[in-house]
């Protein structure tokens, strides 16, 4: 009896075995994955357009100057959530009906979402001392002081809930399409062809997110080449380098989602090239930038800013080159999956 192998390029011929049926735990899965796509298209939309009515009475100046600067881009933030949000419909939709796209889709989102916790987790780490040594100061000044091991603590606690509760709808994911009898059910519901069938896990992992990145750089295009303006951000690039950086990375980032999907090895290539770019410019950004002061041309109240009062230049150079060396390092091993050509 032949078994599944998620990197054969084809899906086997053999007759798929009969096992537990499934259906209902794909259906609710998928009923859950279209509430919640559903959900986050509308959340966003009311934060963007409600959040005035939600404000305390009597709004400081700096406060709605601060959410006026800001309504733009958070409209380009509701767009991205909502073409977000319809893709997860969609793979809900796909999850009801047992296609097996939507169950390799949901397993590969699933550990997705989970490296990308764990990746913001470890970044994060090197920049919560100085997050602690800001607290503790704003909250000498405000209540008089707490023991430094307590604030270590909730520091700490805080990190970890955060972290779980990002984490948690990844760990779903991978627990439910990892059964073996939703596999097989799927299999047995929609024995055609699937052009995720070629793509091995992790690979489709990585293509979600270079897809994802793709999306949000044609989304937010506006900020991206000036044409809207956004305080603190506008002004990192001059506009030459933003249209050769936009002009030159939006098409190879196309390319690469296009034969990544055909599993070309050429794919491979550009998002090595695209990857390698991105870990330089993180080096970069995070050498050269001021965290505090762009907070600061947001308009926000200065006494919002005692937690981010040690973050001057420099101070996101680790967790950026943590970030990009980490991703790059991810897409060297994945040349396993793409191997060369044998020589004729």
């Amino acid at each position: 009896m032949a078994t599944y192998a998620p990197t054969d390029p084809e899906p086997s011929s053999s007759p798929v075995p009969t096992a537990g049926n499934a259906s209902g735990v794909l259906t609710v899965f998928g009923l859950i994955l279209v509430l919640a796509g559903l959900g986050c298209g509308v959340a966003m939309a009311g934060y963007v357009f409600l959040l005035p009515s939600l404000l305390p009475p009597g709004p400081t100046a700096e406060t709605v100057a601060m959410q006026e600067a800001s309504r733009p881009v958070m409209i380009l933030t509701t767009v991205f959530y909502g073409v977000l949000g319809l893709a997860v419909v969609w793979l809900g939709i796909g999850s009801i009906r047992a296609r097996r796209w939507a169950w390799k889709t949901a397993l590969a989102s699933g550990w997705l979402l989970v490296a990308l916790v764990v990746l913001t987790g470890v970044s994060y780490s090197f920049i919560l001392p100085r997050i602690m040594g800001n607290m503790a100061q704003s909250v000498s000044f405000t209540t008089g002081g707490l023991p430094p091991s307590l604030l270590t603590a909730l520091s700490f606690v805080g990190l970890f809930i955060g972290l779980l509760f990002y984490a948690t709808p990844g760990i779903i994911l991978i627990v439910v399409y990892s059964l073996r009898n939703v596999r097989l059910t799927c299999e047995r519901r929609d024995p055609g062809p699937c052009w995720t069938d070629r793509l091995p896990l992790p690979v489709l992992a990585f293509w979600l997110l270079m897809f994802s990145s793709l999306s949000a750089f044609l989304v937010f295009s506006p900020v991206y080449l000036g044409w809207m303006k956004f305080p603190g951000m506008s002004d990192l690039l001059p506009q030459p380098a933003r249209f050769a950086l936009w002009g030159g990375g939006v098409p190879m980032l196309a390319w690469a989602c296009r034969d990544l999907a055909r599993m070309n090895p050429r794919g491979w290539w550009l998002s090595l090239a695209i990857c390698l770019a991105g870990c330089l410019g993180a080096i970069w950004f995070g050498a050269n930038y001021d965290l505090l002061e762009v907070i600061r041309a947001m308009q926000v109240p200065e006494e919002s800013l005692l937690v981010y009062q040690s973050f001057e230049k420099g101070a996101m150079l680790l967790p950026a080159a943590t970030s990009g060396i980490l991703l790059l390092g991810y897409v060297i091993w994945l040349k396993r999956f793409f191997p060369s050509p044998a020589p004729a």
